[in-house]
This record gives structure tokens, C-alpha cells and sequence, in this order.
């Protein structure tokens, strides 16, 4: 789906979507695109940086090196 923005190697990019929360009103919009696509929505709280790269920190594979979350875009 989205490969042509993933890093050099990369061929199966971690795909995720950003949102600022429930309280947000466009929260609705955010899970149904996330839903479509296919991929999980996660907020700022989700998120832990480690050696300059973004993980999800609700990833079990985290503490055993899991794939970091490649370009953040918005």
C-alpha cells in the first residue's frame, strides 16, 4: 500500500495512523480510515523513541527489537 515511501530495504513498512485521540472530532474519520486501510490507529501515548526512531510502545516484540514505525508523515 504505501511501499514507494518506506526506507531503502524496507519492504514491508509498520503502517500506522497518528491521531490526537478520542476527544478529537475528527476521532470518528481517524478509526474508519484505519479501519479501511487496514492498519492500526495509535495517539502520542503509543509512541516511544529510542536511538532516534519511533516504536510502538504497545508492541510486544518492542523490548525484543520489533521494526520501528518508518517515516511519520501527516
Amino acid at each position: 500500500m504505501l511501499q514507494y515511501i518506506a526506507p531503502a530495504g524496507v519492504s514491508d513498512p509498520t503502517v500506522v495512523l497518528l491521531t490526537p485521540g478520542a476527544a478529537n472530532s475528527a476521532y470518528f474519520e481517524h478509526t474508519y480510515l484505519a479501519r479501511q486501510m487496514g492498519i492500526e490507529i495509535v495517539e502520542g501515548r503509543d509512541l516511544v523513541v529510542r536511538d532516534s526512531r519511533v516504536f510502538n510502545a504497545h508492541d510486544e516484540r518492542l523490548a525484543a527489537g520489533s521494526r520501528h514505525l518508518p517515516p511519520v508523515g501527516r
